[in-house]
């Protein structure tokens, strides 16, 4: 029973060895680089604010882009940069109309600072396309300008 038990040992030892051995591989593959994507030439998101159904979107970010003071990019410089890639969540002036905003003037009783906080949450630092978006409640929080990490700040949530 002892020899039985030591052979046991031995070979679920020896097993156990190979199973080791055999399972490290040792070569080594050559790094393959993943291809650059192709840089579009589509506008900028400021650009795109040129169209006339978003003047007042356009006069919201330009007076928001008072409110901020160097070395910050304002959020107007941020939209201007065509190497950075955002959602911008627009709303057009039939939107704001419905909101109660019906033209670049009412704008004038918002600060720069409080256009400022509310733009950034409609902006997202990554592209995302309208077939990722959940239609169902409730939606999942994306990292805004504002609020990089969702999850953790519960005062800056956004759904």
């Amino acid at each position: 029973m002892k020899l039985f038990n030591k052979i046991k040992n031995i070979s679920l030892l020896l097993a156990t060895g190979a199973v080791f051995l055999t399972a490290c591989n040792k070569l080594e593959l050559d790094p393959v680089a993943n291809p650059q994507p192709a840089q579009s030439a589509t506008p900028t998101l400021a650009a795109l604010l040129d169209d006339p159904s978003f003047s007042i979107l356009k006069a919201a970010v330009q007076k928001a882009a008072t409110f901020t003071t160097p070395p910050a990019l304002s959020i107007l410089q941020q939209l201007s940069v065509p190497s950075l890639r955002f959602t911008v969540f627009a709303p057009d002036d039939a939107a704001f109309a419905s909101s109660g905003i019906s033209s670049p003037a009412i704008l004038a009783g918002f600060t720069a600072g409080l256009l400022d906080t509310i733009l950034r949450y409609h902006i997202v630092p990554q592209v995302i396309t309208s077939s990722s978006i959940p239609s169902s409640f409730p939606n999942f929080q994306y990292p805004t300008i504002l609020n990089p990490k969702p999850s953790v700040s519960a005062l800056l949530r956004l759904t």
